[in-house]
């Protein structure tokens, strides 16, 4: 159920849990205008990142998928803005592919470049 407008959409709400901290869950709607605005807020968790390896990641869930992501990573990967070597790593892990959602051929070509990212990479860079 979204924290913000309180919708129980179970098959399009995403959450991020950074186990060390409370599970957030929004719908589409709102994890847009979060991003959008910069006001979403992901601490650092206390797994190991899918993408760089690097400790600190937090789950991101969707319906069809788990990703472990650092927080700046989950912002790229919501936003539809992954760089594409961060792209081409998760599709070219056995636990994701194009037909994941949040990694689909509507938002990224086939060398991973993001088509209508929310947001500008170069801005997403704390680690």
């Amino acid at each position: 159920m979204c924290q913000l407008c309180g919708k129980d959409i179970p098959y399009l709400d995403y959450h991020i849990n950074p186990s060390n901290a409370p599970e957030q869950v929004y719908c589409p709607n709102h994890m847009a205008e979060l991003i959008l605005t910069e006001k979403l807020n992901i601490p650092e968790g206390i797994y190991q990142s899918e993408i760089s390896g690097r400790t600190g990641a937090v789950l991101v869930q969707d319906s069809q998928c788990k990703y472990l992501v650092t927080p700046d990573e989950a912002l790229r990967l919501l936003g539809h803005s992954l760089r594409p070597e961060e792209y081409l790593k998760l599709v070219n892990n056995d636990s994701h592919s194009q037909e994941d959602f949040l990694l689909h051929d509507d938002f990224y070509n086939y060398d991973g470049t993001a088509l209508a990212p929310m947001l500008d990479t170069d801005d997403i860079d704390r680690e």
